[in-house]
């Protein structure tokens, strides 16, 4: 399981790095929701290295990895505790790669009303997708969040991201990393806080 993971949060523009929460951790601040290019591609990275990072979304606090590598959704599972059986919802960038990733029942128009937004649409899996998501089903959960930074990533490393809660499986979601992430503290060397413009959640 990779360790060295990234976590992008939502706040106040801030310049400076910010003092490290312990030994491991330590917070750098984001630019501002204008220009993520230089901090996406730091992630994007992390996560074509297998790597899994934590991230704000339009609703709560996720972890993520791409979701076309084992290892790193297994890691995932280890990090949340998470009963193996239990699915992980994907997310991507744009309506149009939907029909890549799963068989599409309804209509575009439809899709374009929904998403980007808090929904997951659940449709049956391509066999491009990978195998080892869900192994247990025949669905998939697919996400296009509200957030800027999300999208983008997922654009940059032109796949599928598996996203998911960001707490130990069974507790409560995070709304803030400064309680719920002290769980995380060991795991995730770097913290980054983000400018989200468009619908931000609270530090």
């Amino acid at each position: 399981m990779k360790i060295c993971s990234l976590l992008f949060s939502s706040g106040f523009k801030i310049s400076r790095v910010l003092k490290p929460v312990n030994k491991m951790a330590k917070i750098i601040q984001l630019d501002t929701i204008e220009d993520l290019k230089p901090q996406i591609t730091i992630a994007a990275k992390k996560l074509l290295s297998g790597g899994v990072i934590a991230v704000p979304t339009d609703t709560i606090y996720g972890i993520a990895c791409l979701a076309q590598n084992k290892d790193a959704v297994d890691s995932i599972y280890k990090i949340k505790k998470r009963n193996p059986l239990k699915p992980i919802a994907i997310s991507i960038a744009d309506v149009k790669d939907i029909s890549k990733w799963c068989n599409v029942t309804v209509p575009i128009s439809l899709l374009h009303d929904l998403l980007p937004g808090p929904v997951t649409l659940v449709f049956q899996r391509s066999q491009q997708l990978n195998e080892y998501l869900n192994p247990d089903t025949d669905y998939v959960g697919i996400r296009i969040p509200d957030h800027s930074f999300i999208r983008g990533l997922a654009r940059t490393v032109d796949g599928p991201i598996a996203l998911t809660s960001a707490n130990i499986s069974d507790q409560q979601s995070p709304l803030s990393i400064k309680v719920k992430f002290q769980t995380f503290f060991d795991i995730f060397f770097i913290l980054y806080m983000c400018v989200h413009s468009e619908r931000s959640i609270p530090l």
